[in-house]
């Protein structure tokens, strides 16, 4: 799992890693170091539905087109105004 906000959360499979050193102590110790992470975001389609990643991605995907619901709502009120009557 990726947690990179309360809202964000997703099943990950990681494709690369690499760790660079930068620097090191007296000893030749790290105190310093780069790290890259290569991930590839899985959906529910790469997964089984007894695996917790399944109900975590569609989770996610549902918190996604609901955020796009209320964006879209919100831009039609500034469109329109919000005295317009729609139905």
């Amino acid at each position: 799992m990726f947690i990179w906000g309360p809202q964000r959360i997703l099943p990950v499979l990681v494709t690369d890693c690499a760790i660079t050193e930068e620097a090191h102590d007296p000893a030749l110790n790290p105190i310093r170091a780069k790290v890259g992470l290569g991930l590839r975001v899985l959906s529910y389609n790469d997964l089984s539905i007894t695996n917790p990643g399944y109900f975590i991605f569609l989770a996610h995907q549902i918190v996604k087109e609901t955020m796009g619901a209320v964006g879209l709502t919100n831009d039609l009120t500034a469109a329109i105004g919000s005295n317009v009557r729609l139905l």
